[in-house]
C-alpha cells in the first residue's frame, strides 16, 4: 500500500468516522447511565484477546508466528495501561487501537511503517472529527492512547523477534507512567483574571450606606500563588452540603419548629447572609456550580450522563497547585461529579465522618467535600416519631402521601388535583427529616471538635437546592417531582461560613451580612479567604461567582450592585427521560422581581435571553478550551490545562 493509497483510504473513511463520533457520545452516556458500559467494555476486551491470540499464533500472509510468551505479556501490558484512564470508553480506546494495529499488520500487504502511519492517522482523524460535534472534546490524551495502542499492535503483529519489541515498548511506557503518576497531565494554560460584572442589583439595597464593595478578583497572571505547601497556618476547607435543605427551617432565617441544637450552634458561630441562592433545581448542577463558580448553562452538567469537560483548570485543581490535597464525596457511579479535580473520593460503603476526620488530620491543608442526604425523600417518619418532636402525629391517607413516605420520586403528573390540605402534615414529615439531619451535623461537629480540628477549619455548610412542600402544587425538587419550576422554596438555601481565628474573627455586629450569596460565589470566596488568586478555567470563560470574602474578613460594606441571580435547570433533573433531555427552565432574580422562561414553550427575551445566550457561548468555549491549545495560531493557548478525575 503506497502513501497515496493510504491517504485515499483515510479520506474514504472520514464520513463514517464523522457519523460515528456524533453517535458514540450519546450512546456511551446512556450505557454509562444504565451501568452497562463497563460490562460491555470488559466483554469486548475478553473476546478480542481470545481472537487476537488465535490470529497471532498463525503465520499467514508472510507474517511470522508470535511466541506465546510475547503475546501474553503484550496483552498484560495493554491491560495494565488501561488503568491510566478513568472512563470505560477511554480504556476501550487503548484496546481497540491495539487490535487495529494487529489486524492491519496481519491483513494488509504493505510496509509496516505505512500501516503504522495509517493507524495513527485514523486515531488523529477520529479526534479531529469529534471537535465538530457539540459536547465532544478534542483530547490529546486520546490521541496518545491511540498512538500507544496502534504502535504496540503493529510491533507485536510483525511476529518473531519483532514481537518482543512491543513487549519492551509497553514495559517502558508502564514504567514511565508509574513513575510520573499522572501520565497524561499536561501543563496548565496561562489564563486571564476574573472580571466581576455589575449591572442591575437585586432588590433594594439594605444597610449598604450607598457604597459598593470592590469585590473583583485580583489579576491572575501566572500560576496560582502557593500558600498551603510552604507557609504554616494555611487552614483546611470543609464543605458540607445537605441535600434538599430549605432556607426557612433553620436559624437565623427560620426554624424553631423542631429542636435543631446543632444548626442553632452553627448559626451563632458562623457568618450568614440575608439569603443563599441555588443556581439550579437539582443536585448535580448545583454542586458543580458550587465547586466551579460557573452557571449550569456554562459547565453543562444539566442532565444525567453529562459531565464536565476534561482539561480546563477548575478551582480544585488550582488548590492542588497551591499545595492542598482533596477528598470528595463519593456519589453513585452514575452521578455527574467527574472531572471536578478531586484526587480521591470517599468510600461510600464506610461511615463518612471518620473519613473526613482522618483526611483533615493527615492531609494539611485539604479541601474536603461531604454530602449528606438525611433530608431527601422519602419522608418516612411515623406517628410516634412526630409526636416525640412535638409535631402533630396525624398522617392523612392520600395516594401522594403514601408515595412520599415510600419513594424518592413524587411526579406531579401522577397526582393531579389540589393537595394543599396536606401541607401541614407534609411539612411535619420534612421537619422530622431535618431533625435527623441536625443529628448528623452534630455528630460531625463533635468529632471535629474532639480531634481538635474544628477551630482550624474554614467550614462551609449549605445545600444543593431547596425543597417544595406543596406551596406551588408539587413536592420535592426537579429530580423528584419531574416538572419543577423556579420557585422560592427551591432556590432559597442556607449558607453558613465558620472561620478559624487565623482567617478572621467573628464579630456579632457583623455576623449577619445584608447581601445574598449564590452557589457560584463559593469558590471565589474560599480563594479570597485563603489569600489565593482564582484563575478562570479557560481563557475567555470568566467565572460567574463573586469573591465575598471582604464582607467576612475585612468588614467591607455589603455589595450594592451585581448581576441578578440566574437560575438554569432541567425541570426533571436526574430522572429526565431521553425525550425531555433538552428541556430547560430559566429565571432571573432581579430588582423588579423574577422573570422566567421555559424553552421551547416560551422564548427567553430581554436580559434573561442575553444571559442564557452568553452561557451557551461560554459553554462552547469551555468544551473547546483544551483542544484549541494544540491548534497553531490560537493566541494564549500555547499550553493545555489538566485536571484529575474525581
Amino acid at each position: 500500500m503506497t502513501p497515496k493509497r493510504c491517504l485515499q483510504l483515510l479520506l474514504g473513511i472520514t464520513p463514517g468516522l464523522f457519523l460515528l463520533s456524533g453517535v458514540a457520545g450519546p450512546a456511551v452516556r446512556e450505557l454509562r447511565g444504565a451501568g452497562l458500559l463497563t460490562p460491555i467494555a470488559s466483554t469486548i476486551a475478553v473476546i478480542g484477546s481470545l481472537g487476537l491470540w488465535k490470529l497471532l499464533r498463525r503465520s499467514t500472509f508472510s507474517r511470522e508466528a508470535c511466541p506465546p510468551a510475547s503475546i501474553a505479556l503484550a496483552l498484560l501490558g495493554v491491560g495494565l495501561l488501561t488503568s491510566f484512564w478513568e472512563l470505560p470508553e477511554e480504556r476501550l480506546h487503548v484496546i481497540l487501537f491495539f487490535l487495529l494495529g494487529v489486524v492491519m499488520t496481519r491483513r494488509l500487504h504493505a510496509p509496516w511503517i505505512t500501516i503504522l502511519g495509517l493507524g495513527l492517522g485514523i486515531g488523529v482523524l477520529d479526534e479531529v472529527l469529534q471537535w465538530f460535534h457539540p459536547h465532544r472534546v478534542f483530547d490529546l490524551r486520546d490521541i496518545a492512547s491511540n498512538a500507544i495502542g496502534v504502535s504496540a499492535g503493529v510491533l507485536l503483529a510483525r511476529g518473531g523477534r519483532a514481537s518482543w519489541q512491543a513487549v519492551f515498548l509497553l514495559s517502558a511506557l508502564l514504567t514511565a507512567f508509574s513513575l510520573h503518576g499522572e501520565p497524561f497531565a499536561l501543563p496548565d494554560p496561562p489564563v486571564s483574571g476574573v472580571q466581576v460584572a455589575s449591572e442591575s442589583p437585586f432588590g433594594p439595597p439594605r444597610e449598604f450606606g450607598g457604597q459598593t464593595a470592590s469585590l473583583a478578583a485580583a489579576s491572575t497572571e501566572g500560576q496560582t500563588r502557593r500558600r498551603g505547601d510552604g507557609e504554616p497556618g494555611a487552614p483546611s476547607v470543609l464543605l458540607v452540603t445537605f441535600d434538599a435543605l430549605r432556607l426557612d427551617v433553620v436559624p437565623p432565617w427560620g426554624g424553631g419548629e423542631v429542636p435543631t441544637p446543632n444548626f442553632d450552634r452553627l448559626a451563632t458561630e458562623s457568618y450568614t447572609f440575608s439569603q443563599g441562592r441555588a443556581n439550579a433545581l437539582w443536585t448535580s448542577p448545583g454542586i458543580v456550580s458550587l465547586l466551579t463558580g460557573l452557571h449550569p448553562g456554562v459547565h453543562g452538567v444539566e442532565v444525567r450522563g453529562q459531565e464536565l469537560p476534561i482539561g480546563p483548570n477548575y478551582p480544585i485543581g488550582q488548590l492542588h497547585e497551591a499545595g492542598f490535597s482533596s477528598l470528595g464525596f463519593a456519589g453513585a457511579d452514575t452521578e455527574n461529579y467527574r472531572n471536578l479535580g478531586f484526587r480521591r473520593e470517599m468510600n461510600r460503603d464506610q461511615p463518612l465522618v471518620p473519613q473526613v476526620v482522618a483526611e483533615l488530620e493527615t492531609a494539611k491543608p485539604s479541601f474536603t467535600w461531604l454530602h449528606l442526604r438525611d433530608i431527601h425523600a422519602p419522608y418516612d417518619a411515623n406517628s410516634q416519631e412526630l409526636s416525640a418532636l412535638g409535631l402533630s402525629s396525624a398522617l392523612p391517607e392520600s395516594p401522594i402521601m403514601e408515595r412520599l413516605r415510600s419513594r424518592a420520586t413524587i411526579p406531579r403528573s401522577e397526582f393531579p388535583g389540589d393537595h394543599s390540605w396536606l401541607r401541614g402534615s407534609l411539612r411535619n414529615l420534612y421537619l422530622a427529616e431535618l431533625h435527623q439531619a441536625d443529628g448528623s451535623l452534630g455528630h460531625l461537629l463533635d468529632q471535629l471538635e474532639e480531634a481538635g480540628l474544628l477551630d482550624d477549619l474554614i467550614l462551609v455548610v449549605t445545600a444543593d437546592h431547596g425543597e417544595e412542600l406543596l406551596e406551588y402544587g408539587g413536592v420535592g425538587h426537579a429530580s423528584t417531582n419531574l416538572d419543577a419550576g423556579v420557585q422560592p422554596p427551591l432556590v432559597e438555601i442556607p449558607v453558613y461560613i465558620r472561620l478559624p481565628a487565623s482567617v478572621g474573627s467573628l464579630e456579632a455586629e457583623r455576623q449577619r451580612i445584608s447581601s445574598y450569596f449564590e452557589q457560584v460565589d463559593l469558590m471565589p470566596t474560599v480563594f479570597g479567604l485563603l489569600g489565593l488568586e482564582l484563575q478562570v478555567p479557560v481563557e475567555g470563560v470568566p467565572l460567574d461567582g463573586v469573591d465575598l470574602s471582604p464582607l467576612l474578613r475585612e468588614h467591607e460594606p455589603p455589595l450594592a450592585e451585581r448581576l441578578p441571580t440566574l437560575v438554569s435547570s432541567s425541570p426533571c433533573g436526574w430522572q429526565c427521560p431521553e425525550e425531555r433531555r433538552e428541556e430547560r427552565v430559566h429565571a432571573l432574580l432581579g430588582r423588579e422581581g423574577w422573570s422566567w422562561c421555559r424553552p421551547p414553550l416560551a422564548r427567553c427575551e430581554g436580559a434573561l435571553g442575553e444571559r442564557t445566550g452568553s452561557d451557551v457561548e461560554r459553554r462552547v468555549q469551555l468544551r473547546r478550551g483544551r483542544d484549541r491549545s494544540s491548534i497553531p495560531g490560537e493566541a494564549g493557548f500555547e499550553q493545555a490545562g489538566s485536571v484529575t478525575e474525581e
